[in-house]
């Protein structure tokens, strides 16, 4: 038994009106072909339309991000205001999964204020206090409270989105190093976020550490090649160059029994590098 579920869409076909038809008003049907039962069409009729009903279809111009679910476009526009209040970082990964082949992001804004939302402030899931066992141990970050293992957080207080930055970034404050975390830099009208800005007062040499922890991921490797050769063309090189020095890291990636890929730094991998570069 063929039926329309709410969120399917579809496209009007069959019956329409061209310059030609002889018959007045407007045709009596509106058949609609669903693109989840391609083949069967579905026949509404002209009355059922009216102001004063409740209309069994709304125009698609555009749909929310939950009335998108499992549509499975090839090509999808995510348009975000700025403001956007109903916006977290998990409504914004649902979003991204509404497509199978490309997705075009339409952001009213500086693009990198979008990153703001891989903070755990901007998790809704992180808000959500639901020990149910255990008693939770909140901290409070700005004014909001987390669960503390949940969330990657230093010793003084910033926030780093996982383990293997958490533990870098700690070992550099515990070397009083003063890192900056994604400190935005600007050459030639191009915009990175490293992972970590070392800048050196005394001898005016600045570091950047970048740690690639996703290595295995394809697209994210490929992500992570071309700003490595942004990084060269602008001379910063890991042996040293014009405008700084590049320190790079990775997780050692292995294989758990149930198939999924773990990888890490281990701190002494950290202090050795920390030892080379900033302890001559």
């Amino acid at each position: 038994m063929n039926y329309v579920a709410n969120g399917e869409i579809g496209m009007v076909i069959g019956q329409f009106k061209t310059a030609k038809m002889t018959f007045k008003g407007k045709p009596r049907n509106t058949e609609i072909e669903f693109t989840s039962q391609k083949g069967f069409k579905y026949s509404f009729k002209s009355w059922e339309f009216a102001e004063e009903n409740n209309n069994p279809l709304e125009l698609a111009y555009a749909l929310t991000v939950h009335k998108a679910q499992g549509s499975e476009f090839g090509k999808v526009f995510l348009v975000i205001p700025n403001p956007c209040f109903l916006l977290s970082r998990e409504m914004l990964y649902t979003s991204l999964t509404r497509q199978k082949d490309k997705v075009i992001l339409l952001y009213q804004g500086n693009a990198f204020d979008i990153k703001g939302l891989a903070s755990p402030l901007k998790s809704d899931a992180l808000k959500r206090i639901t020990n149910l066992f255990v008693k939770p141990e909140l901290i409070e970050v700005e004014g909001q409270y987390l669960e503390k293992n949940l969330i990657h957080q230093a010793s003084d207080g910033k926030m780093l989105r996982s383990k293997s930055e958490l533990m870098i970034y700690q070992r550099l404050i515990d070397n009083k190093l003063n890192p900056l975390y994604e400190k935005k830099l600007t050459i030639k009208e191009v915009e990175k976020l490293p992972d970590f800005t070392i800048e050196n007062e005394e001898s005016g040499e600045v570091y950047y550490w970048e740690h690639c922890g996703m290595l295995f991921d394809a697209e994210y490797k490929q992500r992570w090649e071309e700003k490595y050769l942004w990084y060269k063309d602008n001379g910063i090189l890991e042996e040293g160059g014009a405008n700084g020095t590049l320190i790079v890291t990775e997780d050692r990636v292995f294989e758990m029994e149930d198939g999924s890929v773990r990888g890490a730094i281990s701190v002494k991998e950290i202090d050795e590098i920390i030892a080379k570069f900033f302890k001559r």
